[in-house]
């Protein structure tokens, strides 16, 4: 079974000039059917918590049947559009959204997490009324929080979307069970209006390996990988290749109360942790190394590098299991 029936390259010129592309039919009917058929009914044990706005919608964490090339189907897609970079793309959600009865069928428009680079909606049940709106032409500063309610309360009262966006034009898309929708979650403000009973699953990627739920089938990889890396010792750790986590939120410095800046560094979902001027410094130099091949950690101290991949601020990675170009 595949996911899409789409040539990638019809559609890239319409998604560079306007900025999102949605795509008729572009559901392979078989994998649709099964959609449909594993999201008929609302399942409250399978629901999710904490994941975003849950008072609206039933989340369900997507889970493809065992013939579905997940990330290889979508990432292939991605690519070919928006033009992202193969070598760090990562999937940072998936998720079945089910729309409930009383939701707000005028809700103010939002922008998703940071890690929502490209947001790609197919289509599973849509009532004739549920549309998407979306705001391509403006305003299109990048979500930079963990959160879409932490970019809004960061929003002075005039910078809220239901101000802003009052006299903003926009695009209306009616779209209908089968269709996939391509555009920037994080930068470009959207709302699903009419939503009551509305299913579509998100798949949700970036092309800087950020997954801060842990969603993508190879995170949970590459921490195990990485955990057997640094119980094996400074031999095994020194011949691989070093990259952020993909569960570091950040890390920076914190002017505190005595006048010094300290650095420090924040997991996802934990608190923040103290880091050495050196461990600091490796951080650093790792973001600004784009092409994993080149953060080598023969080139760093490997017992700082070891002490931040314990504390899961560091993936280790072998030749293998950096993407091909």
């Amino acid at each position: 079974m595949k996911m899409f029936t789409i040539n990638p390259a019809e559609y890239r010129d319409t998604f560079l000039t306007q900025g999102w592309v949605n795509i008729r039919n572009g559901v392979d009917p078989e994998f649709l059917q099964y959609l449909q058929g594993a999201y008929a009914e609302r399942r409250l044990s399978d629901k999710l918590g904490d994941v975003g706005n849950t008072k609206k919608k039933d989340q369900y964490r997507f889970v493809p049947p065992e013939d579905i090339a997940m990330t290889v189907d979508l990432f292939a897609l991605v690519t070919g559009i928006c033009g992202s970079d193969p070598n760090g793309m990562t999937l940072s959600e998936r998720h079945v959204n089910r729309y409930l009865p009383d939701v707000d069928p005028d809700p103010p428009a939002h922008k998703d997490r940071f890690a929502t680079q490209i947001a790609v909606g197919l289509a599973i049940e849509v009532p004739p009324e549920s549309h998407l709106v979306l705001y391509p032409y403006d305003h299109l500063d990048i979500n930079v929080y963990g959160m879409s309610a932490d970019y809004r309360a960061s929003l002075p009262p005039e910078r809220l979307p239901e101000v802003l966006l009052q006299d903003e034009p926009s695009a209306v898309v009616y779209d209908r069970p089968g269709d996939v929708m391509l555009f920037p979650g994080s930068s470009m403000w959207h709302r699903r209006c009419n939503a009551a009973d509305t299913v579509v699953l998100y798949l949700k990627c970036n092309d800087f390996n950020w997954d801060p739920l842990g969603e993508d089938p190879s995170t949970e990889g590459r921490r195990s990988w990485t955990a057997a890396l640094v119980d094996s010792g400074h031999e095994a750790v020194g011949t691989s290749i070093a990259v952020l986590s993909r569960q570091l939120e950040w890390f920076g410095r914190v002017s505190q109360r005595d006048g010094q800046e300290r650095p420090y560094g924040k997991l996802w979902r934990q608190e923040p942790f103290p880091l050495s001027e050196v461990e600091w410094q490796v951080l650093k130099a790792l973001e600004k190394r784009r092409t994993p091949s080149s953060a080598a950690v023969a080139d760093f101290d490997s017992s700082v590098v070891i002490a931040l991949a314990g504390r899961g601020a560091v993936d280790l990675l072998t030749p293998q299991l950096i993407p091909a170009s």
